[in-house]
């Protein structure tokens, strides 16, 4: 029970689910609706009074069409449009009558205002009445209206005001086959199972998410080689396989490539899904894989959209099946039949490109083999001319990854391309990111704001060619780098001295592993940090590190002002703390520091950090600070039962010392 539970002696309301509202109605609705995507959906999505709805609504559409009743008009004129059991006014308000000398029909049949007062049980036998006449009334439909009273006598209706809304009652409509289907296209014209998907899909992996809107993108001029490749790739119809892997070294620039081709394949149209696996994000599951492409695809095609409601509806369970289950059910078979039964018009349609990136960081191995297996499996089935789909796989060469592709029985049939970052092109690129990004930051810090002054070249072409040279072909060194100068800690031109000295310490480019410069920068960053403060910064990085690796259970992020809370940190010695590691730790300005959470720009800092050998005196120690989360943990939750339950003081001092202890 919580602490509000226990501060007002008694639990707080809740919404009633539907099984306890109506547990008979809904087992009913269980046995015959249960494979209907749509009571899938609502059962988390929608109220069951909005479900009731829909069902009544399909159910008078059924009804409409069983007995060829045309639809009800809101707008009423001369001609009338009334349905049957109701009662109409004309356009200028008169009364309709009869001629009184009529000699056909039973006498008159008279109607009170719809607002007249009564009793319930005479406004039931006036409407009793009207009803058994209009029954015995023909109804005819012409253009203009519905043609009421065609034929009637002596029927004189008075003051009276006609609605547009009519009850039936059907018996036992669950199970009527042709009412089901009825109701399915009623309720789903392609969203429905959008909505079923929606629940097992990954938010925040797709190219175009708000979470990626800052993603990095290769620079116009860089990897031109490897994105001509792609693109010709993708556009050759004589395609010798429809499968790419793209390796390399992290930090070397993959994700750019792939958010990039991305953007590229959905400007031709020509994009199915993307998948951006990312630890940092907390998106590192392969549980949601299959069910985020096939709500992109179910999205943009309509035909696959149609078809993967049919096999839902059938088995929504399929959703909580294996990895291998899911990828037959809702990729290889949809595929499959569309290819074999689409319209020969289709015969000009063009393959959609799946783009998974980062797969090295799905936290299971096996999951990450599973998923090689599985497109290498669908891309050796023949080949359609039509409904195919290509993939883009991009990850670091790990181990496990390379003895798949390798030594695969069946072999794995892929075309592979490598990332580098130490060629020759590589280091042009990285002068060309250098060049525009601190010609930005120069933009950005110019206090002169007389015309012409942004176009003046910063630094100059010596000191560009000196920092070029010292980062060499690692792209994200060269980000790192551009942050670092553009903290605002310092003018620009004292940050880029002091880069030239930092990097030129560490020797050649060309002769030291990239990588190992980067550390040596990530070094170079951390001895920035004051000593009499650096216990505070590891405990935060140690925070976040922790937090980013615990954050599926959590199902949640953290602000960096409640972070600071629970760690007893204030909120001034946060960013004190902080304030020199800005180029490698994304920190929320002050006024989103309720909103935003801490996180690294990259994971390598987070691997560096990890690592003793390569951090030396920064490194983390992880276990010694999860225990201290722990203590942490004890003492607020002791702190709450104290303030929410009001345990006596000596009692709550125990408990404090025990967890002390």
């Amino acid at each position: 029970m919580s602490a509000s539970h226990l501060r007002n002696g008694s639990k707080t309301k809740r919404a009633l689910s539907v099984d306890e509202i109506l547990p008979s109605k809904r087992a009913r609705l269980s046995t015959t609706l249960m494979e209907d995507p749509f009571v899938l959906a609502t059962g988390a999505s929608t109220t069951f009074s909005e479900a009731l709805g829909l069902l009544k609504k399909a159910r008078l559409e059924y009804l409409r069409a069983q007995r060829r009743m045309p639809t009800p008009r809101k707008t009423i004129d001369k001609a009338g449009a009334v349905e049957a059991g109701g009662s109409m006014e004309t356009s200028e308000g008169n009364d309709v009558r009869p001629h009184p000398n009529s000699a056909k029909g039973n006498g008159p049949v008279s109607m009170k205002s719809v607002d007249d007062p009564g009793t319930s049980q005479a406004k039931d036998k006036e409407h009793s009445a009207v009803v058994g006449q209009l029954n015995r009334t023909p109804v005819t439909s012409t253009r203009s209206g519905i043609q009421v009273l065609e034929g009637a006598h002596d029927v004189i209706i008075q003051n009276s005001t006609f609605t547009n809304q009519v009850t039936y009652k059907v018996e036992n409509p669950l199970d009527d086959p042709v009412f089901l289907e009825t109701f399915r296209q009623s309720v789903d014209y392609g969203g429905t199972v959008l909505l079923v998907l929606d629940k097992k899909r990954v938010s925040g992996v797709e190219h175009d998410s708000s979470e990626r809107e800052y993603a990095p993108r290769c620079h116009p001029e860089t990897r031109l080689e490897l994105r001509g490749t792609l693109q010709t790739w993708l556009s050759n119809p004589q395609r010798q396989r429809d499968f790419i892997w793209l390796s390399g070294p992290a930090g070397a620039g993959k994700s750019a490539v792939a958010q990039t081709f991305a953007e590229y394949c959905q400007g031709i149209d020509q994009l199915g899904a993307s998948f951006f696996f990312s630890k940092l994000r907390n998106k590192d599951s392969g549980n949601g894989l299959v069910a985020t492409i096939a709500y992109q695809l179910a999205d943009r095609d309509v035909a696959y959209n149609c078809w993967i409601t049919r096999i839902l509806s059938r088995n929504p369970a399929i959703l909580d099946k294996t990895l291998r289950i899911q990828f037959q059910k809702l990729i290889v078979e949809p595929f499959t039949v569309l290819a074999k039964h689409s319209p020969a018009t289709e015969t000009s349609r063009k393959p959609l490109v799946i783009i998974i990136d980062g797969l090295d960081e799905c936290a299971d191995e096996r999951t990450q083999c599973e998923i090689i297996k599985l497109i290498s499996e669908f891309v050796q089935k023949p080949k359609p001319s039509i409904f195919s789909l290509v993939w883009l796989v991009c990850s670091r060469p790990e181990w496990h990854l390379k003895r798949l592709f390798g030594y695969a029985d069946p072999p794995i049939e892929c075309d592979r391309e490598e990332i580098t970052c130490n060629a020759a092109n590589d280091v042009s690129d990285v002068y060309c990111i250098l060049r525009d990004g601190l010609q930005g930051v120069y933009n950005d810090t110019c206090w002169n704001l007389t015309s012409g002054a942004s176009n003046s070249r910063w630094p100059t072409e010596s000191k560009l060619q000196r920092l070029s040279s010292r980062v060499g072909g690692l792209p994200i060194l060269a980000s790192t780098v551009l942050r670092f100068i553009g903290d605002g800690s310092a003018s620009p031109d004292s940050l880029l001295d002091m880069c030239l000295l930092c990097l030129e310490d560490l020797g050649d480019a060309s002769k030291v592993n990239p990588l190992e410069i980067l550390d040596g920068f990530y070094l170079r960053i951390m001895t920035r940090v004051s000593p009499t403060i650096l216990s505070t910064t590891k405990q935060l990085l140690a925070f976040v590190v922790l937090f980013a690796s615990h954050r599926s259970a959590l199902s949640t992020t953290l602000p960096v002002f409640e972070a600071a809370s629970f760690l007893c940190i204030d909120k001034d010695t946060v960013y004190l703390a902080l304030r020199h590691l800005h180029s490698v730790v994304d920190i929320p300005p002050h006024e989103m520091g309720n909103e935003r959470p801490l996180e690294f720009f990259h994971k390598s800092f987070g691997d560096f950090l990890r690592d003793p050998v390569r951090s030396k005196s920064f490194s983390l120690d992880l276990e010694e600070a999860q225990f201290e989360l722990a203590v942490l943990c004890l003492r607020w939750y002791n702190d709450f039962l104290q303030q929410w339950c009001e345990l006596p003081s000596k009692l709550f001092h125990l408990m404090s010392c025990q967890t002390c202890h």
